[in-house]
């Protein structure tokens, strides 16, 4: 089935027109339907992206791969699902030597992936979840995020993000990349996400580090007045 019937499909669903979207189809288009819904009905299928998939496009499933401009666009669309423009960030031109979605070559690029077979787009958008999910919340839990576990007994409760940090968090990073240097933030938005997070471990382990021993410092000093 078409990547765009997928789109359609979900559409129809919003707006409660799934009937007449229905009678719309032709008979190939509603067996395509019916075999992609039956499909994923579970919601758990993740099948192997076929090699000519690979041949047509650059297809992004792990995240520690994109330039950091890449992977702030994937994390603001990312709340929403699997949307036309996060596709558009992990399945790039084969030809695209770095990741630039400004170029007059874009919206062809989108209308292209249109055409696909939404089982493999599927599939694609599926492998990349999984691994961003392990890649931020357990090989670097508490690099960007951290995922705090509840105690035994106690629910989970939402934490709260003050206005400011929200809205300049990304910003701080890069800041922070570039050690307050602004004329080098061109540079720090083109790093693979790999070196980045590598970094920001580095950083917030030797600031851990740094803090305990002022603390063990403060502590041998007001022992020493006791």
């Amino acid at each position: 089935m078409r990547l765009q019937l997928h789109y359609d499909l979900i559409d129809a669903i919003d707006s409660d027109s799934y009937e007449s979207f229905y009678d719309s189809l032709d008979i190939h288009q509603r067996l395509d339907l019916l075999r992609y819904s039956e499909e994923f009905a579970d919601g758990k299928s993740i099948y192997q992206i076929p090699q000519y998939f690979y041949d047509k496009y650059t297809v992004y499933t792990d995240v520690l791969k994109m330039t950091l401009t890449q992977f702030i666009y994937l994390e603001h669309e990312f709340p929403s699902g699997m949307t036309k423009r996060l596709i558009s960030l992990i399945i790039r031109p084969k030809d695209e030597t770095s990741f630039d979605d400004t170029t007059d070559s874009e919206e062809d690029h989108v209308k292209s992936l249109m055409e696909e077979d939404a089982t493999v787009i599927m599939s694609v958008f599926k492998q990349l979840k999984a691994n961003r999910e392990f890649t931020l919340f357990t090989k670097f839990n508490g690099v960007i995020y951290t995922r705090y576990e509840p105690m035994d007994g106690e629910e989970e409760e939402p934490r709260q993000t003050d206005p400011f940090t929200e809205r300049w968090f990304w910003y701080a990073i890069v800041r922070r990349l570039s050690n307050n240097d602004i004329t080098k933030f061109d540079k720090i938005y083109e790093l693979r996400m790999s070196d980045v997070l590598i970094d920001l471990a580095y950083q917030a382990q030797l600031a851990e580090v740094e803090e305990n021993d002022r603390r063990a410092q403060e502590a041998a000093q007001a022992a020493r007045y006791r």
